[in-house]
């Protein structure tokens, strides 16, 4: 009996620390060289995105994003037209993000705000859709309230999106959308910034005036 309680007491050591193990290195592996887990083949679009936040605060560093939380991945039907429709509006051809097939692409504008008198209309959500092009299929993966906003995207390769957020209390997000594994995962900026992010603005004001960001 006592052996039986020795062997079980062994088995329970090995399990809870394997356990602790895997969520070690797993958080290691997605909480250290944040330069490096967050690059893409090409990062223009990330790297504008920390400057701008640098410019807002000289300390903003990649390095001060933690991982949070992750959930799944759930598609559903998107409310948006893709540009194989007729009824799209060619205002937002230029802020759609391609992947590098082009053959899909991501849409965070077309749902989030429309240009009324030259002036633009932001709506309360915003909703973040994939559309295929091949397959015609425009699918939501993602919906954001009032709160919390995507202020821009890219590919880091064909199986995952990432997404650059910015939140009310003013701490930025980076969301990392995989499609192979069905997951999204959260990492959020562990300082409080001083001053309000208006990414989302130049960067439409910028686009629209110029058909591209840089």
């Amino acid at each position: 009996m006592r052996k039986l309680f020795l062997i079980s007491l062994f088995s329970c050591f090995v399990i809870l620390s394997c356990s602790k193990s895997d969520k070690y290195n797993s958080q290691n592996f997605e909480t250290k060289n944040k330069d490096l887990f967050f690059a893409s083949d090409d990062n223009l679009i990330l790297k504008n995105w920390v400057d701008y936040y640098k410019k807002l605060d000289s300390k903003f560093s990649l390095n001060k994003f933690e991982f949070t939380s992750k959930k799944a991945l759930i598609f559903r039907k998107g409310n948006v037209y893709g540009i194989f429709d007729k009824k799209f509006d060619k205002v937002y051809t230029n802020f759609l993000i391609f992947n590098k097939a082009k053959d899909k692409y991501l849409d965070f504008d077309g749902y989030n705000w429309n240009l009324a008198d030259g002036k633009i209309n932001f709506a309360l959500d915003q909703e973040i859709n994939l559309v295929d092009i091949s397959k015609k299929s425009i699918e939501r993966i993602d919906f954001l309230g009032s709160s919390v906003w995507v202020e821009n995207a890219y590919w880091k390769n064909d199986d995952i999106l990432v997404l650059l957020e910015s939140s009310e209390n003013r701490k930025p997000i980076i969301s990392e959308i995989n499609f192979k594994t069905k997951e999204i995962k959260k990492f959020i900026y562990q300082d409080t910034l001083k001053i309000e992010s208006h990414f989302s603005e130049e960067r439409i004001h910028r686009i629209l005036k110029n058909g591209n960001f840089w």
